[in-house]
């Protein structure tokens, strides 16, 4: 009788300082795609797309500073290096692409269920308030295309439907991407803020439909889009006023991976700590 035996070898690389960060991953969010998971369901179609926010490690422009001093409902706003018309211009062009193609996408009798969703809490609806008016403008009748639309926001719910577009704000590191980059994720890695562990052994990757879809979004994007987002959009910020959008190419988006955290990211809280990194 032979007894085989297995060893588990794990690497641990202890003291990575948190300015190093951008080496594990591009960018954090609450959400990863844990939400997806628990309100989907079987057959469902979900897209989303991250936008940097703030660069706390870059900037020294923490969460905190940015939730108390900005006078504007969209904290983006007081960002100046974020094009707020651009970004729009980009969440305008993906659900345009879902709600004209959700009858191919999703086969079904009656109408496809499409849900817009933004992972926002407390200006989740101001968020909402902005993007269904750019819709109005420019598909005011979305049953015209077989199309049920919904719309909801917050970082732990999402409603059920057939097709799922999902946006979401990030917490930028890599040093080479401004606020306003637009992200892909396609696998997210669990990291808590109170022990700093990043465990590579704990990623697990997601059916994000933006990464089948992204070349056809940008190669078929109805150039008038621009014109109405560049018309019916001003941001609150008098600074930015000079900010327009451009046709997107597909070298803008970035496929990512992203630390999924616990809590609000604020590197001044963590000072002096290190990264573990397990792998």
């Amino acid at each position: 009788m032979r007894v085989l035996i297995f060893f588990c070898f794990v690497v641990l690389h202890a003291g990575m300082p948190l300015g190093e960060l951008y080496r594990l991953a591009d960018g954090m969010n609450i959400e990863g795609a844990r939400v997806q998971q628990a309100c989907g369901k079987e057959g469902q179609v979900w897209a989303n797309l991250c936008v940097v926010l703030d660069r706390p490690i870059e900037t020294g422009v923490e969460w905190k500073a940015l939730k108390a001093l900005t006078p504007y409902p969209l904290k983006e706003a007081s960002l100046t290096e974020y094009n707020e018309v651009q970004a729009n211009y980009t969440y305008l062009s993906i659900m345009y692409y879902y709600i004209r193609h959700a009858r191919e996408l999703f086969e079904k009798e009656g109408l496809v269920h499409v849900n817009i969703h933004v992972f926002r809490n407390s200006s989740g609806a101001k968020h909402l308030e902005l993007l269904k008016h750019l819709l109005a403008m420019s598909i005011p009748n979305p049953e015209r295309y077989g199309v049920k639309l919904t719309f909801s926001h917050g970082v732990e719910t999402m409603e059920v439907a057939d097709i799922n577009v999902s946006f979401s704000l990030v917490v930028g590191l890599n040093r080479q991407d401004p606020s306003g980059s637009l992200y892909i994720p396609f696998a997210h890695v669990p990291f808590s803020l109170s022990d700093l562990v990043y465990d590579e052994r704990r990623l697990y990757r997601t059916e994000n439909h933006l990464l089948e879809s992204v070349r056809e979004i940008v190669a078929h994007q109805p150039h008038w889009l621009c014109s109405v987002v560049n018309h019916y959009f001003t941001s609150l910020n008098g600074q930015k006023n000079s900010q327009s959008c451009k046709l997107l190419n597909f070298e803008d988006f970035k496929c990512v991976k992203l630390l999924q955290i616990d809590g609000i990211f604020n590197p001044s809280e963590l000072e002096g700590r290190d990264v573990c990194v397990v792998k």
